[in-house]
């Protein structure tokens, strides 16, 4: 049976996408953190109302947690820094990752064949950077989207717009991802998405 790899793959080739836009965790590879601490601290810091809401789509695998951050951070401009610096502090303090390999191994062929790599990563650069080094690929990538970059994050399509590919046209992307944050983004921005599920 074909697996999604091989179908990423074909798909690619078939649609002629040129800009790939990869997730990190649970995408390329899943980052092996306690994130039950970084939930609490998160909660901690919100509203008992927006805290509740983010608990509750925590516990949904892939659900679009990030919503709530972004909810917040439009209403506090404030708290930006605030989950900025959260997140900083978390992802410093660990760091562990089981790479998809399979995957990981493709993307060389993609560059090959003409395609720029892109990542978009609700995580911090320091993490992203470390992982990708690990992988031995982050040479691969035209650019990395980060935590840090945008505002509001994924779903919200604001980062759309600070990728080098803004402005040509949306049918020649990609979105590659494994959860609703990235599928809203996707279609935020009018780009088509593929689901990894591999790490499901």
């Amino acid at each position: 049976m074909t697996n999604e790899v091989d179908s990423l793959l074909k798909l690619v080739r078939q649609k002629h996408y040129r800009n790939l836009i990869f997730d990190l965790d649970e995408t390329l590879t899943r980052l092996d953190l306690p994130w039950d601490e970084w939930t609490e601290q998160v909660a901690a810091s919100l509203p008992a109302d927006r805290a509740k809401k983010l608990e509750e789509l925590l516990d949904v695998d892939g659900a679009p947690w990030g919503e709530v951050v972004n909810e917040h951070i439009l209403k506090d401009a404030d708290y930006y820094k605030k989950f900025i610096k959260i997140c900083q502090d978390f992802e410093s303090k660990y760091f562990a990752h089981t790479p998809y390999d399979e995957l990981v191994k493709a993307l060389p062929e993609l560059k090959e064949e003409g395609c720029d790599l892109f990542l978009w990563t609700s995580n911090t650069r320091r993490t992203a950077e470390r992982a990708l080094i690990e992988m031995g690929i982050l040479s691969l990538f035209t650019q990395l989207l980060t935590r840090e970059n945008v505002q509001l994050g994924k779903p919200h399509a604001e980062g759309w717009a600070l990728f080098t590919f803004a402005g040509q046209d949306p049918a020649s992307c990609l979105m590659i991802g494994d959860s609703q944050n990235d599928a809203l983004a996707a279609e935020a921005g009018g780009i088509a998405y593929y689901k990894i599920s591999f790490f499901k």
